[in-house]
């Protein structure tokens, strides 16, 4: 969370920090408190549904691509990020 918004702060000019700080606090809501519950619950569901023994454990495991690729995108930013700074 702190790289990501001192990320968003350190790209935008000073009279567009605010609202795009709060952008971003928007949309990590979004996806965070508002698809994440929802998408483990429909998984615990059909987990339960199929017979899983540990249903909520096996979805809560559902999420760890998601991990896997917001990683990536935070390598492949930050390598981005370096190679603007060696051209500026």
């Amino acid at each position: 969370l702190a790289s990501s918004v001192a990320l968003v702060q350190e790209e935008v000019r000073p009279d567009q920090r605010v609202m795009s700080g709060a952008l971003l606090l928007l949309v990590m809501n979004f996806i965070g408190l508002g698809l994440g519950p929802t998408w483990v619950g429909a998984a615990s569901d059909w987990f339960s549904a199929h017979g899983t023994p540990h249903a909520l454990q096996a979805a809560l495991y559902t999420l760890t691509p998601f991990y896997v690729i917001a990683i990536l995108l935070f390598l492949w930013l930050a390598r981005t990020l370096r190679r603007e700074e060696m051209v500026v």
